[in-house]
């Protein structure tokens, strides 16, 4: 396994806590406690995004298992930024999207220089992928603990 520093895990731990932190105190009580009836594309983001904030807790003990919750979050935000605020910028249009749509691009940004990506590069993509079924027993293994008699 690749060996990521102190310092990385940190990095990705305040990523967690930001997280964390900002969704608790922010949009945690507008989703547990909503102003009015929610349209279901409303809710179904808000619940997405509760369950985004209840993923991130145990990424502040367990950085490095909770990464593809950060992954998720950074490619979900650029393909909007790439499919969606780059078109509308790019057209004119980009006044449709309030300052909290993009407030959070500083934010990506952030994600981006905190994952470890020579980790993910190694453990993700270039390590070989588990099996999709166990390995036949052959006749001649034998379990440590027949041995011992």
């Amino acid at each position: 396994m690749r060996q990521v520093s102190p310092l990385r895990l940190n990095c990705l731990r305040a990523m967690y806590l930001f997280i964390v932190a900002g969704f608790g105190t922010f949009l945690l009580p507008s989703i547990l406690f909503p102003a009015h009836a929610l349209e279901p594309l409303e809710a179904v983001t808000n619940y997405m995004l509760l369950a985004f904030w209840l993923l991130a807790i145990p990424g502040l003990l367990y950085p490095l298992q909770m990464l593809p919750v950060l992954l998720w979050e950074i490619i979900w935000k650029t393909v909007w930024v790439l499919m969606v605020a780059l078109p509308q910028w790019r057209s004119g249009h980009l006044e449709r999207f309030t300052e909290n749509n993009l407030a959070w691009i500083p934010i990506l940004l952030a994600c981006y220089a905190a994952v470890p990506w020579g980790y993910v590069f190694h453990n993700y993509l270039r390590k070989s992928p588990e099996p999709w079924r166990s390995a036949p027993a052959s006749v001649n293994q034998v379990k440590p603990a027949q041995r011992a008699g």
